[in-house]
């Protein structure tokens, strides 16, 4: 029984049917839709899962993922430390918004939110080796502050040296970039206006040193590779935007292309040596 039960469980078509059944039933507890297409695993070192959609409660598109694929160790689930060693990801969109204080995004936080424990757990040690999207893009609709942002791209390529979450660290080879885009623009929110100045802050009254960084994490990428980037900030005038000479309220650098080398991000400081030009 137990080697034909390992038998059924090889089949592509057996495979899809338990995870639309584990699908359905996460779509119940959450109340909104959770949809997987077909799902290939290779026991036990790679996962293949296609049409992969969750909505939101508005019963809108929160992701949409036309292909997720994972090549994984040997027996990783018997192992403490697990190392990815190439993930892709094709044709995938994200969308977050939110009208109110609320993200649409976080009823699933809600949900996997758990109290914590006191017993104390080795944590898992994750390492990602390669890094592989084609076709994807992230909507954020801010409609409380008053932003919009999209980052797409048609191509990334990452390539790791180390990927260490525990030891925050993570050290990157080379990242390849193609048709990279981040669009930023502001625009009236729903949030009120504050009355009264606000209340400044003494900063010297903080007793953690820095303000982006305090937990140490530390960021090596020894180059980055662009082509064909753009990256558009355009702000909220009354005026419309110059034509004749540069402004800083809407600017829009097209025709990206060039390098980045030593990227290093630690403390509170990032830095880099860059070659770009731009139209």
């Amino acid at each position: 029984m137990l080697i034909i039960l390992y038998g059924l469980l090889q089949l592509p078509p057996v495979q899809t049917w338990l995870v639309k059944k584990v699908s359905a039933n996460l779509s119940e507890k959450l109340g909104t839709k959770v949809a997987v297409g077909k799902v290939n695993i290779h026991f036990l070192n790679k996962m293949v899962v296609e049409d992969v959609m969750i909505e939101d409660k508005q019963k809108d598109t929160l992701l949409y993922a036309g292909y997720i694929s994972a090549n994984v160790t040997n027996w990783f689930i018997f192992k403490d430390a697990i190392v990815l060693k190439n993930i892709e990801l094709k044709d995938a969109v994200v969308n977050m918004n939110r009208k109110d204080s609320t993200w649409n995004y976080q009823y699933i936080i809600d949900y996997f939110k758990k109290p914590k424990k006191n017993k104390k757990t080795k944590p898992l040690e994750l390492d990602i080796k390669e890094i592989h999207f084609s076709n994807v893009r992230f909507n954020k609709n801010d409609g409380w502050v008053g932003q919009l942002m999209i980052a797409s791209f048609k191509n990334i390529d990452v390539i790791t040296d180390s990927f260490n979450l525990v030891k925050n660290s993570v050290y990157i080879n080379s990242v390849k970039a193609s048709s990279p885009l981040f669009w930023q623009k502001d625009y009236p929110g729903n949030r009120p206006a504050r009355i009264g100045m606000p209340i400044k802050k003494d900063s010297s009254l903080s007793p953690l040193p820095y303000k982006w960084n305090n937990s140490g994490f530390t960021l090596a990428i020894k180059t980055v590779e662009i082509t064909n980037g753009q990256f558009i900030n355009d702000k909220n005038t009354e005026r419309d935007a110059y034509i004749n000479r540069f402004d800083g309220q809407h600017v829009d650098f097209s025709k990206i292309d060039g390098k980045l080398t030593d990227v290093k991000f630690y403390n509170d400081t990032l830095k880099a040596i860059g070659s770009l030009k731009a139209k």
